[in-house]
């Protein structure tokens, strides 16, 4: 379903809007795409993963693993589809092209920040529960503060990428 969407987004930016790199989170992509990449993953795999556990038990939450749980006993071949399209088609549709479109309809960045993050973050609140679904908010807005700084949907595709197939690959031992 999610990929039908995908589609149906991807085809109405192409044809109808005549969308270009600039509105379709690709403007900032060049030499400084890789480097980007390894800093926003290491920060999302060091630094947010501290920040994310300490959130969660200052505010007393349930954690990641009855999600967890859920996700790792899917076929690995799922997990990692899963992975790949979500990296790249959320990140793609719900921070670049989002935050792009909204941003001309609204003409309001907050707005187009802050639409996009809570439809990415609240479906996760049903199989995660309310503690990772608001880190999950939280790390949506830095990225998104991190995509309006560079405009390089790529490099943010490629970290959340690398980080999700380490956690797959390492609950698999």
């Amino acid at each position: 379903m999610f990929a039908l969407l995908l589609l149906i987004v991807a085809s109405r930016a192409v044809k109808l809007e005549t969308a270009d790199s600039t509105q379709s989170g690709f403007a900032g992509t060049g030499r400084w795409t890789l480097p980007l990449a390894v800093l926003v993953g290491v920060f999302l795999f060091l630094g947010y993963r501290v920040l994310a556990y300490f959130i969660i038990e200052v505010a007393g939450l349930p954690g990641y693993l009855d999600g967890a749980d859920t996700f790792y006993d899917l076929p690995l071949s799922l997990q990692i589809t899963d992975a790949i399209l979500i990296s790249a088609g959320l990140y793609w549709l719900l921070i670049a092209y989002a935050i792009e479109r909204l941003r001309t309809l609204t003409r309001s960045a907050t707005v187009a920040i802050l639409i996009p993050t809570a439809v990415f973050s609240l479906p996760h609140l049903p199989a995660w529960g309310p503690g990772p679904t608001v880190t999950l908010a939280v790390s949506t807005l830095i990225l998104t503060l991190v995509y309006l700084w560079r405009r390089d949907v790529l490099a943010l595709i490629l970290a959340d990428l690398s980080v999700d197939i380490y956690g797959i690959l390492h609950s698999q031992e």
